[in-house]
């Protein structure tokens, strides 16, 4: 069974109904293109941050260190404002892709959708804590980063915990194989 069959399972989410087949590849492709596009935006903050790092040197001033820092949270910012229109896209997009025709099919699209709806606005929250930190110090600044980074990570880790119960809620064996079938879903094995 495709180890992410919960997070493709639960995307789908229009008002009309497809086949098994065509919600896969619907929903693998969509949550691939997020997927390519949030790796996209997580090495661009990095080549910022080793670009501004590189620009510091080893013992800048007061005022290049708060000047890069506070460059550094402007671009956190973008790039989490970005994530979030992401995902807010992609909610979207698997709207088209419609529900999948299993029994609770449109429920699993629901399920689906409040979940990224859920990251959406956690997203929105992480920005507003970057936005918030004080350049002024720039070592509170890195620790807030971290701070942020880490509840990033917790809260992907708890979104990915729901996809993964998703299956359980919505047992399909024609979901299954449709997902296995898929060379779109590839990504999601393992």
């Amino acid at each position: 069974m495709v180890g992410i069959v919960a997070l493709a399972v639960a995307c789908g989410g229009g008002t009309k109904t497809v086949s098994a087949s065509a919600f896969a590849k619907g929903f693998c492709g969509t949550v691939t293109d997020w997927m390519d596009a949030v790796e996209q935006r997580s090495n661009e903050l990095e080549s910022t941050l080793g670009d501004v790092q590189a620009d510091l040197g080893d013992e800048p001033s007061d005022e290049r260190a708060r000047a890069a820092v506070d460059e550094v949270r402007r671009t956190v910012v973008r790039g989490l404002e970005t994530f979030r229109d992401e995902t807010g896209d992609v909610v979207g997009e698997l709207d088209d892709v419609g529900n999948p025709d299993i029994e609770g099919g449109e429920q699993l699209v629901d399920d689906v959708q409040a979940i990224f709806a859920q990251a959406e606005e956690a997203v929105d929250g992480y920005i507003d804590e970057v936005d918030a930190l004080d350049t002024e110090d720039p070592e509170t600044v890195v620790r807030g980063f971290v701070d942020v980074n880490t509840e990033i990570d917790r809260e992907l880790g708890s979104i990915f915990g729901e996809f993964a119960e998703l299956p359980d809620r919505y047992p399909s064996e024609q979901l299954t194989a449709a997902f296995d079938n898929e060379p779109a879903c590839a990504p999601f094995e393992g």
